[in-house]
């Protein structure tokens, strides 16, 4: 995920950049020396930025897909929604959203409309209706 670089400290070893233009292993070194601010933190060309924020938004996607997943296992399960919320450590708002998030996928558990009122169940369904007969 991080770019490969060859190491700034002058050991010519190359590996995914820790931090300052260093490798992991000699970043360590140096911090643990007191050295690391001899290697200034270098400035980041255009290509390496994006790869780099490209690389943080499919992380933060796939941990986002992983957590979804773990809440929809908790409910299924039979937890409540605050249960599910508290073992997995988020809000209450948050998992108002993952629900949005499954009924948006095409999930069509129960539980994913427990707490909606009447009228929005119905518009929901209509649209899944209006959806699968498309």
């Amino acid at each position: 995920m991080r770019p490969t670089i060859t190491c700034a400290c002058g050991c010519g070893q190359s590996g995914p950049h820790a931090a300052r233009g260093l490798l992991e292993a000699c970043y360590r070194q140096a911090l643990g020396r007191g050295e690391h601010a001899r290697c200034p933190n270098r400035p980041v060309d255009a290509q390496t930025r994006q790869q780099l924020t490209e690389n943080l938004r499919r992380v933060h996607q796939q941990r986002r897909t992983a957590r979804i997943e773990d809440y929809a296992d908790l409910r299924s399960w039979g937890l409540t929604r605050a249960q599910a919320a508290q073992r997995l450590g988020v809000s209450d708002r948050t998992t108002v959203r993952w629900n949005r998030t499954l009924r948006q996928q095409g999930r069509q558990d129960r539980w994913l409309y427990d707490n909606i009122p009447a009228h929005q169940l119905a518009r929901i369904l209509d649209e899944q209706q209006k959806e699968t007969a498309a």
